[in-house]
Order: structure tokens, then C-alpha cells, then sequence
């Protein structure tokens, strides 16, 4: 549908006042601590950074060669879990 269509029902959306968004600075500022100190992608240094914020497991749904390799390197901050194992 495009670029155009996206933006559109976005703002639709934003305009009905069923979802409402809000701006995280805490959470972006410790995505891109991750990612300083790790060798992984940005989308695993946000759940990460989620993860820490909210105090609760990191949960991915399978092992990742990267993520293990930092795991093996230095433990992280928060609990990692991945959904294979269950």
C-alpha cells in the first residue's frame, strides 16, 4: 500500500485516541548502551533494554550465535531467556 498509506492510517490511529504513544529516552539510552558494549543487533539490544526497565527476563525465541557468544564473554544485566527451551 505504501509509504503514503502507513502514515496515514498511523495518524488515524493517533487521532482516534485508541493508542497513544509515548517517548522513552530511558529506554533508547539503554538500547544503545547494549550496543556499545555488545556485539548484537539493535532489535535484541531493545528487548534487552526492555527487559532491564522493566525488571523482568530478556525473552527471545531462539538462541542466537551472537547473543551466545556476548553471553559466553560477560554475562548481561538481566535474565535471558529463549522460548526453545521450553
Amino acid at each position: 500500500m505504501g509509504k503514503e498509506e502507513a502514515h496515514a492510517r498511523v495518524k488515524y490511529l493517533l487521532d482516534s485516541g485508541y493508542i497513544v504513544l509515548y517517548e522513552d529516552t530511558k529506554l533508547i539510552e539503554l538500547a544503545a548502551e547494549y550496543k556499545c558494549r555488545k556485539k548484537v543487533s539493535l532489535a535484541d539490544c531493545f528487548t534487552l533494554a526492555l527487559a532491564k526497565k522493566i525488571s523482568s527476563p530478556a525473552l527471545f525465541a531462539k538462541r542466537k550465535e551472537e547473543l551466545l557468544e556476548e553471553m559466553s564473554k560477560e554475562p548481561f544485566d538481566v535474565k535471558i531467556m529463549f522460548l526453545e527451551d521450553f
